[in-house]
Formats: structure tokens, C-alpha cells, sequence
């Protein structure tokens, strides 16, 4: 759970501890990134890192990252679907990520 802030180089370095991260099936529930100049391309450039470091993205809210938004109810819908054995939250605060991690601990 790393929600409570987000930006290009601190995205970046969870997505390379999370691929460092022993075991199969990662994934990346990402919201927003607020503290970017340009998130257009900020997002792209984690999508990208994150395809080619073999983790799976689910986007919370956000198209930025190129894959469909998805509501809370979707990302742990989703999150239930597949066997997943390394999980990383984060997003800027205004992203509530936190809602996923609490939602997860119930």
C-alpha cells in the first residue's frame, strides 16, 4: 500500500520493487499521478515500464494509463478474478487508492 502520494519517479521506483518482488503473477492498482508536469505522457511512460517489467496494470478511475477505468467495485472484481501473488496500491491522494487496500482487508 503505498497511496498517499504519487508522482512519475516515485511510481516508477514501487513498480520496480513490486517486479523485484519474488513469485508468479504481479499486478499494479494505479490511481492518478497529481504531482506531474505533463500526465499524459507520465502515465504512458509507467504503462509502458510496467508491460515491459511483466506487471499487470488495473487503473482505478483514470484512462491515462491506456487502460480502461475502472470503478473501486471493478478493480476488486477484477482483483478476485485472478490469482495475483504480488499486489502494489498507489496513487496521489486525491486518487483514494487507500479505498482498494481497506476494501481488501474486510
Amino acid at each position: 500500500d503505498d497511496s498517499y502520494n504519487a508522482n512519475e519517479s516515485s511510481m516508477m521506483a514501487a513498480l520496480r520493487v513490486l517486479a523485484s518482488a519474488s513469485g508468479g503473477k504481479k499486478v499494479a492498482v494505479v490511481g492518478r499521478m497529481a504531482e506531474v508536469a505533463d500526465p499524459v505522457s507520465a502515465h504512458r511512460n509507467i504503462a509502458s515500464f510496467a508491460q515491459q517489467a511483466g506487471i499487470q496494470i488495473i487503473s482505478l478511475e483514470t484512462d491515462l494509463y491506456g487502460q480502461p477505468s475502472m470503478t473501486l467495485d471493478e478493480v476488486l472484481s477484477t482483483l478476485g478474478d485472478i490469482a495475483w501473488d504480488a499486489l502494489l496500491v498507489k496513487g496521489s491522494r486525491s486518487a483514494a487508492t487507500e479505498r482498494v487496500v481497506h476494501s481488501l482487508m474486510k
